[in-house]
């Protein structure tokens, strides 16, 4: 039996669920309005991973059920002092450095010196311009310095510093070392394959999927640093009794802690390197021809909020909450999934990025039973089995560890640890750690229990429902069982949505993001109705519905650049 535990910043113009700040912008990097004569780099040549020694640590983690790693690290010494060149270009000066590490699919720069002053950037490149990160400024902070700026395919990759002439010198930015991705990524190409993982697994937005927009926008990718080499997981944003859109991010311990290295926990250092990417997913149930905009949204670091501090499950529930540094931007669509800590029900799904591929999704029709993945504790996690389905038999794989199992109240109810399913064998049971036992059953303090995080009210709600940003909820948290949320759709969509009236709300104001009304409209009655926004600027827009029993908010994308 095979166990499956664990897991390019192109972002323009993209902003805040505030308003007031960009993630990155939408600038070109600074040397390619001038002669390519100008510029002269040498290459930096790092060390390169030995294909034999990163075998040999893969077959020691995977046969231990470990998170397999896809990455090691290599180390690197390169500032804006001791390695590169600097080219004087009339409104302020540019720093390039050609960094090579040969063989490697890709290459993961990360810095533990980074400061961007007002009216800097940075760009990551590939040397044909192919593949671009950035640009990066001051909007882009660290706690401690520490910063991940993506993958980028191939083995060699120029970094670019602009600094402009009133910031002279105050730039600092220190590249300490490099991860070699090894496997598990597919080169860049204009006819990417995303055959990352097996063949048997569903795109989510197959047919299977239709029911659970919503909650496949709350599922994320993650690019899991931790100590010396990178892995692969899945992690799920999650909603509170408090409503208030916190980005806590949910998944397994076992991608926080390193099993591989006597169960030392992942510092602080390396989870401001960890990196989340929204919707990393087809937009078609077949497999996209090329990568197109896949993977531009992403937002780098976290801290750490709780741990059941199990061995990855041996003796509990396997589970890690991690609140991302900045909030999920408006145009990310993100989801604030609801869970819930009662029994399962006999369907549902489960959302995941297996080898880091494409969002697939997979389901059970069979009540999962109560059961264990270790053998110190008992009850501990969710067992089931998957079915198969009109377009596939969806399993788990490596990389989709911490991943979120659905019930059919569409609630989160439990975190994956492993299992045997693969594709050659479908039907093998799969363990995930139960929502009801991340709660307060690890550990008695704060930080091994979801209680103080997820329930900062107090009020013992064991249910909550998910929503979009605005967060706030329905009625009271007492009344949340009893309603059922609205439905937009298509989302984002280029200006006509279908709304599924599902709680019996009687009326409908649209606002645009700055609170704004552009449309009222009474919806006493109507179970199914059509929002026609053809003809409104393109962007964020909040539909608000309303009853005598609460109210709900949804976010909504007009996307009319189409």
């Amino acid at each position: 039996m095979s166990f499956n535990r664990i897991a390019i910043l192109i972002l323009c113009s993209l902003f805040l669920s505030d308003l007031s700040a960009q993630i990155s912008e939408d600038i070109v990097p600074h040397s390619y309005s001038l002669p390519a004569s100008m510029f002269y780099d040498g290459v930096v040549a790092l060390p390169v991973l030995s294909g034999s020694a990163a075998a040999a640590l893969d077959r020691s983690d995977d046969k231990l059920g470990h998170m397999p790693r896809f990455a090691r690290s290599v180390q690197a010494d390169i500032g804006l002092t001791n390695a590169g060149s600097w080219y004087d270009v009339g409104d302020g000066r540019v720093w390039r450095c050609h960094v090579q590490s040969a063989g490697a699919l890709a290459l993961i720069p990360c810095f533990d010196a980074w400061y961007l002053p007002e009216g800097a950037t940075l760009h990551v490149y590939t040397p044909d311009r192919s593949e671009i990160i950035g640009a990066f400024t001051s909007s882009n902070k660290s706690p401690d310095g520490h910063y991940n700026t993506g993958l980028i395919h191939g083995d060699e990759c120029i970094l670019e510093y602009f600094e402009p002439t009133a910031a002279a010198g105050q730039g600092k930015l220190h590249l300490y070392e490099v991860g070699y991705a090894y496997r598990m990524v597919p080169g860049y190409k204009a006819n990417r394959d995303f055959g990352q993982s097996a063949a048997c697994e569903v795109n989510v937005v197959c047919p299977e999927g239709s029911g659970w927009y919503n909650e496949k926008n709350a599922v994320v990718r993650m690019l899991v640093k931790l100590s010396t080499g990178y892995g692969w997981c899945t992690g799920t944003l999650v909603n509170n009794t408090n409503s208030d859109c916190e980005p806590y991010i949910l998944s397994a311990d076992h991608c926080y802690q390193d099993e591989t290295h006597n169960y030392t926990s992942a510092t602080a250092a390396d989870l401001n390197q960890w990196v989340f990417y929204f919707n990393y997913e087809s937009p078609t149930c077949a497999d996209p021809a090329s990568e197109g905009t896949l993977g531009t949204h992403l937002l780098t670091g976290c801290t750490l909020r709780a741990a059941s501090q199990d061995n990855g499950g041996d003796n509990g529930s396997d589970f890690v909450l991690v609140r991302t540094n900045i909030a999920p931007p408006a145009a990310y669509n993100p989801y604030y999934a609801g869970w819930s800590r009662g029994v399962a029900t006999t369907t549902g799904v489960g959302i995941h990025q297996p080898n880091g591929d494409i969002k697939k999704i997979s389901t059970y029709t069979t009540q999962p039973i109560s059961s264990h993945w270790g053998t110190l504790t008992l009850n501990t996690h969710w067992k089931l089995s998957w079915a198969a389905t009109t377009d596939g038999h969806g399993v788990t794989e490596p990389g989709s560890s911490g991943s979120a199992l659905f019930d059919s109240n569409h609630r989160l109810i439990g975190t994956l640890t492993g299992g045997g399913s693969s594709c050659s064998s479908p039907t093998q049971s799969d363990f995930y750690g139960e929502m009801r036992y991340h709660w307060a059953s690890n550990g008695l303090t704060n930080d091994k229990q979801l209680q103080p995080w997820l329930d900062p009210l107090g009020t013992n709600a064991t249910t909550v429902d998910g929503a979009y940003d605005p967060c706030g909820m329905i009625a009271g948290i007492a009344d949340v069982d009893a309603m059922v949320n609205t439905a937009v759709y298509p989302n984002p969509s280029t200006g006509l949505f279908t709304v599924k009236n599902n709680a019996g709300m009687t009326s409908l104001t649209v606002t645009d993001a700055l609170g704004g009304v552009v449309q009222v409209l009474d919806i006493t009655g109507q179970t199914t109705l059509h929002v026609d926004m053809r003809g409104y600027a393109g962007g964020v827009y909040f539909f608000r519905f309303g009853s005598l029993r609460g109210m709900q908010t949804r976010k909504v994308v007009l996307d009319a650049w189409r």
